[in-house]
């Protein structure tokens, strides 16, 4: 069997049959699909029991969704696994992509045309918008393949958030070259509730993650203490911009720049504020929550 497909799902009982309907339709469909599901308590794991009876369902406890990935890999049996999370829609030809590839393999992530959710992927998944196969040091575990044998050489890291930058950047320094592949493309329909709570959990866990790995980018400026904050919000901010003007065309995103930018300006300064609150001892990475990108 050479390709296992892994959803990892925490209450999804909303969106999984969304993914899961995606790689049934595709040609040919993945022959191991394993829905590790991280202790649910909405019904997920009996909802794709009942409605896709080909899906290896395992039933975890709810210790976040690293160690489901990790219990999804021990059990996989294809030569490469691929990730997708719940709230992904593959498009056709998605598993095909990810079954040929070589390496370590990162997909596509287009958004949904709404302007919240062409703002997490500016803020999320810039580096990941594009029509160009590129070389990368960094992945987001939404939509990434590689073989079964490396990923369990390297073990991905039981921690509570930021586990595939964690991972991406061993496997980079370990010499493992990671790939961009548009082909490999996905539709990303995030949960958009409580959206500045959210951006103010991410910014917690870009700040722990280079705490685990101060290699990581921008690690080093902590520090700096305080002032390290505007210079990581200040950074982030002049990236994405760069993004905005890069991707306008692949989002869609028309005469509206200008408000896109300012949105992104508020983002960071939320950034900005939760840093210094770090720096302070004030702020800690909270939840084991998902294991979204921290590039």
């Amino acid at each position: 069997m050479d390709l296992t497909v892994v959803v990892p799902a925490f209450n999804e009982r909303h969106a999984i049959g969304r993914c899961l309907d995606g790689l049934r339709r595709q040609t040919p469909a993945p022959l191991d699909l394993i829905v590790a599901d991280d202790g649910s308590t909405d019904g997920t794991p009996d909802e794709v029991a009942a409605r896709f009876p080909g899906v290896r369902v395992l039933r975890l406890p709810h210790r976040g969704s690293a160690a489901a990935r990790i219990a999804a890999i021990a059990a996989a049996r294809g030569e490469r696994i691929a990730f997708l999370d719940a709230d992904c829609v593959p498009d056709p030809g998605w598993v095909d992509a990810a079954r040929k590839g070589e390496g370590i393999v990162m997909g596509r992530v287009r958004s949904e045309p709404t302007f919240r959710a062409r703002l997490v992927a500016l803020l999320d998944f810039g580096e990941f918008l594009g029509e160009s196969v590129l070389e990368l040091r960094n992945f987001a575990l939404l939509n990434v393949a590689g073989p079964a044998e490396l990923f369990r050489s390297i073990p991905l890291p039981d921690v509570p958030h930021s586990h595939d930058r964690l991972w991406a950047a061993r496997l980079a320094r370990e010499g493992h070259r990671i790939r961009y592949e548009p082909l490999q493309s996905v539709l990303h329909a995030p949960r958009l509730d409580a959206f500045w709570r959210r951006r103010a959990s991410y910014a917690r866990r870009f700040i722990a993650a280079r705490r685990a790995d101060p290699a990581l980018p921008g690690g080093r400026l902590l520090r700096l203490g305080p002032l390290a904050a505007p210079l990581l919000a200040g950074g982030r901010l002049w990236r994405d911009l760069g993004r905005l003007v890069r991707s306008r065309r692949a989002l869609g995103i028309g005469p509206g720049l200008p408000v896109y930018a300012a949105a992104l300006a508020g983002c960071r300064a939320v950034d900005m504020a939760v840093f210094a609150r770090a720096a302070l001892g004030r702020e800690g990475a909270r939840g084991r929550g998902p294991g979204t990108a921290c590039p």
